[in-house]
């Protein structure tokens, strides 16, 4: 990292903490961001041997029509389950495949009972 790249991290750094104080430099207890992070790789679940190969069977039968490479598939597959595990609402569930696999309801469906019996 350049010089002057630090020198703008650190600039931005402390104006963030004086940000959190008052005129006299005392905390005024006010949050004025919240980093939210995203779920580690490691956290999201995968498929182990065979698994995926299970899954991506179920998935060319389900929705036959569907173009997205198996690497795709099998990633948006460890989201959803990801989002099985978290306990989201199954409505937010269903919602999610039907986004990222651009299949209908039934599809959905269909797709969520194949990752949890095949690796979630």
């Amino acid at each position: 990292m350049g010089r002057r790249a630090a020198a703008l991290i650190a600039a931005v750094l402390g104006i963030a903490l004086l940000a959190g104080c008052g005129e006299d430099g005392e905390d005024t207890g006010e949050r004025r961001s919240r980093l939210v992070e995203a779920p580690q790789p490691e956290a999201v679940p995968s498929p182990e041997a065979g698994q995926g190969d299970l899954f991506l069977e179920d998935l060319r039968r389900i929705a036959p029509l569907l173009e997205m490479d198996d690497t795709e598939a099998i990633k948006n597959a460890r989201y959803v389950c990801l989002d099985i595990r978290s306990e989201e609402p199954e409505e937010t569930v269903r919602g999610g495949t039907i986004t990222r696999f651009a299949v209908d309801g039934a599809q959905a469906d269909a797709i969520i009972y194949s990752i949890r019996s095949t690796f979630c």
